[in-house]
Parts: C-alpha cells; structure tokens; sequence
C-alpha cells in the first residue's frame, strides 16, 4: 500500500514538472545539485563549468550588457590581488574556481531571467517529494543503494543522500539535513515580493516543502522559517491590531515552547554558548565556536581576508593543517578567507536585487551562520537573479502554468 502511494505521489510530481521545459528544470537541477550534492558539488569541477557558461555567455553577445558581473567578478579579482600583496601567496586555482561558480551561477539565472523562481521551485519540490519517500522508507529500515559511492557514511542515489550511520533526518540530495533546510528556505525569499499570492496559489508545493524542512530537524531551517512566519503575519494581515496583539503574541508563545522543548533548538544553543566561553582561543567546528575563533583572523586581515589556502587562512593556528575541519560558521568563515568588504559587496548587492528587503538579508546572514553556503554557486551568484516581472501578472503565470507563450526565444536552443 505504502509502495503504491509513493508510486502515485512520484507520479504527480513528474505530472507537474513535465509541465516545464524539460531543458530549464534540469539546468536548474544542475546549478542546485552543483551547490552541495556530495556527486556532483566537486571544486574542481566547478571551475571548469563556469569557464564553458562564460564562454556561451560571450558568444550570446550577453557580455556586452552585463557589466554588472564583470564589475563584481572584478572586485573579487582585485581582493586576490590584495590577498598576493598581504600574504604573498594565494591559490590560483581555488581564485579561479570561485570566479567560475560566480559565472555559472549567474550565467543560469540570466538565461532563465525573471522564470528561474518558478523553475528552482519545482525543483526543490521535485527533491523534496523524492526525498520524502526515502526518509519514510529509512524509518521503516529500508536504506537507498549506494549508486555513486563518495563516503562511506553516506548512501546516494544523487537525487537523494542518506546519512547511513546518523539519526534519522532528512538531507534531500545534499551534503547534510541543515543544508538542504537551507535551499528550501530560499524558496519564500524568492517570493518575498508577492509572498501573499504566492502562498495562496501553491499550496500543494507549499505544503510538501513545508514537510520536507520539518524532516531536516535543521535548527537554522526552524529559525528561519519562525523569521518568514513572523514577517508574513505582520506585512499580510488584513488587521494590523490582530496581528501584533494576537496572532504574533501567540507565534512567539509557541516559538518560546518549541524552543524550550526540542533539543536541537534549545539544548542544542545554549551548549554551543557555554562551550563557546571555554574555547580560550582553540578551533571548533560549531556554528557559534567558530564565529569566536574567526574573530581572530578577521581581526588580522580585515579588508582582503585571509586567503582560501590553509596556509594562510590558519596561519596562526599551524596545528590545523591538513585537517578536515568541517568549519561551522559560512558567515565568519568567508568573512575570514576574503575579507569584510566582500561581504559587505554581496549583502548590499542581494539586498538591492531583493527589493531591498531588510528580511531577505536577515534571513541569508542567518542561513550562512548554519551553513558553508558561499562557498557552491547558487548562493554565490544570488546578487543576479532577476526577481521583476510585470506587476499585473499572477503567480501562476510566473510559475509556467502559461509557459509555452513566455520562451518562445528558446528556439536556437
């Protein structure tokens, strides 16, 4: 019976995502796959597909008006420059592989324009589902095959990845659960401009990405998503008295209860706090030890960073060389390796592109504090998705329910 439902819910979904262009979902499923799936989210590989997307940018003739990404990819180039000067040394191929997610990234977004939300929403919904039947299938005790083999500790099937030997939760197609919470996430921020059509007229897809991040037990996911409902409550409610003084009252009320109760949300924080304070300069790979240890480092070089090579990055701190740290923190982390000014580069830029939404912003730091998130292309070239579409229009519309009138320029392709 369980077998047979799955098989019609699967069924469903590839209903709805047929309803696409099948080239468009599966570039966005590429560029997403790319950003943390532990298959194909390979360094090396990145660099080389970016090289390929800017070379078809250049033959689109797209060069020619995007000055924006050759401004921004400049600035990073000028930080290494910065970096060789500081340091004396830099990685030249980690340099270049960050330049080329950047392109790529970028490239994706530009060819989908203001369609790539709707697309990347049904990919992760796609995701979501598949993932949903494998995690209710390692509950019973039924694991995934392991068909691309990258750890011993995980099983992959590179639409799904088990955690073999860890708790029973829920990390979709990438490297743990607290990164895939964070790619559902990213899917309200995209509709932060119509939030309230947008829930409205995806309930469905809503509702089984809603599930899919209540499987992660990702303690960023939970919090940002508290953040999205606060913010939707206030901005949307048809009478601002209900909701500051009872609808918000009663959300912060059963926060303050889950918090309270569940032990990756409460338990889990207050012992990172208490270990935090006993660190006394030592490295430590949690989200809060982390960002006291990088401290150190950004304090050193604050303007061009530490460098990517561990050499530089952890010069003060020679013992942890060669180790795989697993850092905590993506906020402090990238601060340290490239400096304030990048950060401050790409928070005002996503602001800019997001309407200039002061949620967006709190949202993405919050997103970074959990997870290594800048350093895979999709969040990387999120200063140039374009998010305008004629005010006029429905979600609906945005989400291909007309395609096949909006890409008719796809015809050389």
């Amino acid at each position: 019976m369980f077998i047979r439902q799955s098989y019609q819910n699967i069924k469903s979904v590839m209903n709805d995502v047929f309803k696409l262009k099948r080239t468009d979902f599966l570039l966005v499923a590429f560029l997403t796959l790319m950003s943390g799936s532990p298959v194909l989210g390979n360094p090396k590989f990145m660099g080389a597909v970016g090289i390929c997307a800017l070379l078809y940018s250049i033959n689109r003739g797209d060069y020619v008006l995007r000055s924006s990404l050759w401004k921004y990819l400049l600035f990073f180039v000028i930080i290494y420059v910065g970096q060789y000067i500081t340091l004396g040394t830099i990685s030249l191929l980690g340099s270049i592989n960050v330049l080329g997610k950047i392109v790529f990234g970028a490239t994706v977004m530009w060819y989908l324009k203001e369609r790539f939300r709707g697309i990347y929403l049904y990919v992760m919904y796609f995701f979501s589902c598949i993932s949903l039947v494998c995690f209710l299938l390692e509950i019973a005790g039924i694991y995934i095959p392991d068909l691309f083999p990258t750890q011993p500790s995980r099983h992959s099937v590179l639409v799904y990845n088990s955690l073999i030997f860890d708790e029973h939760r829920n990390s979709g197609p990438f490297w743990e659960p607290g990164a895939f919470a964070c790619y559902l996430i990213l899917v309200p921020l995209l509709y932060v401009d119509n939030l309230k059509d947008f829930v409205h007229s995806q309930r469905k897809e809503i509702f089984i990405l809603f599930v899919a991040l209540i499987t992660t037990f990702s303690t960023t996911g939970y919090i940002c998503l508290a953040v999205i409902v606060v913010y939707y409550l206030i901005v949307h409610a048809k009478n601002q008295y209900y909701a500051y003084f009872i609808y918000l009252p009663l959300l912060l009320f059963s926060m303050y209860v889950i918090y309270d109760n569940l032990p990756f949300l409460g338990e889990k924080i207050e012992t990172q706090v208490d270990k935090t304070t006993e660190m006394e300069g030592n490295f430590s790979n949690t989200r809060m030890g982390s960002l006291e240890f990088d401290k150190h480092y950004i304090k050193k070089h604050p303007f061009c960073g530490n460098g990517l090579i561990e050499k530089t990055r952890y010069a003060d701190h020679k013992e942890l060389w060669g180790l795989h740290l697993g850092h905590g923190n993506g906020f402090s982390n990238f601060i340290a390796q490239m400096g304030i000014p990048a950060m401050f580069m790409y928070l005002l830029m996503v602001y800019k592109v997001f309407f200039k939404k002061y949620i967006v912003l709190l949202v993405v730091v919050l997103l970074l504090q959990g997870e290594q998130l800048l350093n895979y292309p999709l969040f990387l070239s999120l200063p140039f998705v374009i998010l305008s579409v004629n005010n006029n229009s429905k979600t609906k519309n945005i989400l291909y329910r007309n395609y096949e009138t909006n890409c008719n320029y796809y015809n050389g392709i």
